[in-house]
């Protein structure tokens, strides 16, 4: 069996060698970790947040693509060739994203994801998905999902700095990662509650007010959506002959790019008025 083996390997061998062949060499921009970058320039978590949300917005309404799976290994940094710009960041790996059949215009109730199960990484997936797992991945969860994005790299990014509550990050990141996911979905309900003091932010990232701002207020976001949208259904059964909207309908307008930005450009502001009070 060996001899045969290896005359296969020898035959192979001479067909390479004897036959034309190409080299080819595929070159492709260098990317940095997103940890990586935020441990080098902690306020470029806005920036992040910004960029990433104009991304999933453009892949949903322009290309009718839901990514699925945003996370902090997914989204890396691309340093610029240009004297001009830094750089972006890009979110990457498509290998569990979805077509949308019939556009992102289509009626929810019509739309159809080509996925055939539930994707993403446990510790970055919306809470809605983790309770049903029958429920239509929507963009509200990838917008959802960058918010797990934001907190994990606000506690991970100096995770080895000295003085960094380690056992209490551990103890509360660990928690997104059960077996159980209606169990993990109960933890970062949790988390959504957690007052700023309360959560294991290390220095660099708990003391400036832009990332501050940025955390407390998307978190304020994602923990009342929900709440709100159940208002606006109850307030249309209230009307006779009305149209009650989709739950999921009404989410994709209170979690969406609009209100995000939003966040994102009132925590910049909160950081420059900081800024001038100091020079005043």
């Amino acid at each position: 069996m060996s001899d045969i083996f290896g005359q296969q390997i020898q035959d192979i061998r001479r067909d390479f060698l004897t036959n034309n062949r190409v080299g080819r060499v595929i070159v492709c921009s260098r990317y940095i970790p997103l940890l990586q970058r935020l441990r080098e320039h902690p306020s470029d978590l806005l920036t992040m947040v910004e960029q990433i949300t104009n991304c999933l917005h453009a892949l949903f309404h322009d290309a009718h693509i839901l990514h699925h799976d945003v996370s902090a290994h997914n989204i890396m940094w691309q340093p610029s060739q240009s004297p001009e710009s830094e750089g972006e960041f890009v979110l990457c790996d498509f290998d569990l994203a979805v077509t949308i059949e019939g556009g992102a215009s289509a009626p929810s109730n019509t739309r159809v994801a080509t996925a055939t199960h539930r994707t993403g990484t446990l510790p970055f997936l919306a809470i809605e998905l983790l309770e049903n797992p029958k429920t239509l991945h929507r963009l509200y969860h990838d917008y959802e999902s960058l918010f797990w994005v934001v907190l994990w790299c606000a506690m991970k990014a100096d995770y080895h700095t000295e003085g960094t509550k380690r056992a209490a990050i551990d103890e509360l990141l660990n928690e997104w990662e059960e077996v159980d996911l209606k169990q993990v979905a109960s933890q970062k309900r949790r988390a959504l509650k957690m007052h700023w003091n309360e959560l294991p932010i290390p220095t660099r990232f708990n003391a400036p007010m832009n990332i501050k701002n940025l955390i407390i207020r998307f978190q304020a976001l994602i923990d009342a959506a929900s709440g709100k949208a159940n208002k606006v259904q109850l307030e249309e059964e209230d009307e006779p002959g009305g149209t009650i909207q989709d739950h999921g309908d009404i989410m994709d307008t209170i979690i969406c790019k609009k209100k995000i930005l939003k966040i994102v450009k009132k925590a910049r502001t909160k950081m420059v008025k900081k800024a001038r009070t100091k020079s005043d």
